[in-house]
């Protein structure tokens, strides 16, 4: 079968295989890919982390098999770019452990904000911090009030009901962006139980 899909994560596996996590729009998938860790495999530059499109599959023994891809896109600026990096993988990591929780979420929305995030001339990491507050109300996060201090619930609120979100956080400062990013991570933590890792990394940037 086929599948629309993005490589959300990569596990090296046996000898040469590697498991990856698809995202799609139906949900995770996980699928095996053989002896594509060898010096020349066919499939080794479509599957690497942030690789979106079509992947051809086949049901295995124990599992779903990798036997083609038809690239779409690979987000090239997010490998060489520190804020675009982290603002994907901060993207990606919400979506990934939301999904996980059992939330639903929009495939095609993940698609669009890395797509943002990598041609976007807006400050990498707001257009993620839009993402996450899109996500955690959602998710049933009351991003109004309550969970966080009043003047971050104002933003997060402008954030998630007007019709230019990113020009509510335009006027901020990087460093102030990634305060707000501090916050949301706190309120995703306490709210939902999920951890989020890349922002820690985030918070290390400077």
């Amino acid at each position: 079968m086929d599948v629309t899909g993005l490589i959300i994560r990569s596990v090296d596996y046996g000898e040469a295989d590697k498991i990856l996590t698809l995202a799609t729009g139906e949900g995770l998938l996980t699928v095996r890919v053989k002896g594509v860790r060898k010096a020349n495999a066919r499939l080794k530059s479509v599957t690497g982390l942030l690789v979106f499109g079509e992947f051809s599959l086949s049901r295995g023994k124990n599992g779903y098999i990798l036997s083609g891809v038809t690239l779409k896109e690979q987000f090239l600026k997010c490998w060489t770019d520190t804020d675009c990096y982290a603002a994907a993988f901060f993207c990606v990591e919400i979506y990934e452990k939301c999904l996980s929780a059992g939330e639903e979420l929009s495939f095609s929305e993940l698609v669009k904000t890395l797509a943002d995030i990598n041609y976007g001339e807006v400050y990498p990491l707001a257009t993620a911090l839009q993402y996450g507050v899109k996500v955690a109300s959602e998710c049933g996060i009351d991003v109004t009030e309550g969970v966080f201090p009043e003047n971050v619930s104002a933003v997060f609120s402008a954030l998630t009901k007007v019709s230019d979100p990113i020009g509510c956080i335009a006027d901020c400062s990087e460093r102030e962006i990634k305060n707000l990013i501090k916050h949301l991570e706190a309120g995703f933590r306490s709210e939902l139980g999920l951890k989020l890792t890349v922002s820690g990394k985030i918070f290390n940037m400077d």
